[in-house]
């Protein structure tokens, strides 16, 4: 619960202490990314407190060499993949800017922001599985994947095939005439890559609690040369919804194999699955 109310907070006030801020007069980028930065770490306040009640207080720290050990392994891959991933997320952007123009980035980078933000209720329920799928006993734990998966993907479905049907008449009430129409095929299949991206956040935090980021590690290293051919083929032949495409692509790609590397690709989940990934 404490995960969950901290990642709703900071979320929420990330998006409104930046327009008080604007409000207040200042509209300069140091205080806008100051006051998100702040937000963010206002959002921490609920998780510090419940850390500390069932953890640290009344306790005395003891160094245990061999945690440490452990724990610095078991940090090493998750840092591979906090570092690889965020890179993964800004190729598009990159090549955007280098082969379209700046212009093309802001059509590109609007609906991705948006589209991104439907993720909140999905990540939150991730992150409040992860204790879960480390204390449960290995069959429980999978079984509990799997069924969190296919409830993340029906639930999540709805919500993303309206804003997919939407996404045209959304953008214009908020953009008005600064609309660029590029934006709706990419705000669409950025939609579509974010459903499938939050069904895989599920085996993704499985299999890390299960005490192997070695693996998600190791796929978003492998993935990263392929990931840039693909923005590459498609951005050149389809232009910004190829770049959106191809996001959408390895977002599918990445929930295959982690929900095969999880056990979730199994006869029960798997046509459970199959039905909302069609509409979408």
């Amino acid at each position: 619960r404490s995960v969950a109310v901290s990642q709703i907070i900071g979320n929420v006030l990330v998006l409104v202490l930046p327009l008080l801020v604007a409000l207040a007069g200042r509209t300069d980028l140091a205080a806008l990314i100051g006051a998100s930065l702040a937000g963010r770490l206002l959002g921490l306040a609920p998780l510090a407190s419940a850390v500390w009640r069932a953890l640290l207080a009344g306790s005395r720290p003891v160094l245990v060499r061999a945690e440490v050990r452990l724990l610095s392994r078991y940090g090493a891959w998750i840092m591979v993949s906090g570092l690889v991933g965020p890179l993964m997320v800004m190729a598009d952007r990159f090549l955007i800017g280098a082969m379209i123009g700046a212009a093309a980035v802001a059509a590109y980078a609007i609906p991705f922001q948006i589209a991104s933000r439907v993720q909140i209720l999905p990540m939150a329920i991730v992150q409040a599985l992860f204790p879960r799928f480390a204390a449960e006993e290995g069959e429980a734990a999978r079984r509990r994947c799997r069924d969190f998966a296919v409830l993340v993907g029906l639930l999540f479905a709805p919500v993303s095939i309206g804003l997919i049907a939407l996404a045209g008449p959304l953008l214009a009430l908020w953009l008005g005439k600064a609309l660029d129409p590029r934006s709706v095929p990419v705000a669409q299949w950025l939609l579509a890559g974010f459903w499938t991206n939050a069904v895989a956040n599920v085996p993704y935090g499985y299999i890390q609690a299960r005490g192997n980021p070695r693996f998600t590690a190791l796929l978003h290293v492998a993935e990263l040369p392929f990931y840039a051919a693909a923005l590459v083929l498609l951005g050149g032949a389809f232009g910004l919804a190829g770049y959106a495409a191809a996001f959408a692509l390895r977002c599918a790609i990445d929930a295959v194999v982690l929900c095969r590397r999880a056990g979730v690709l199994e006869a029960r989940a798997l046509p459970a699955l199959a039905v909302p990934a069609v509409l979408v």
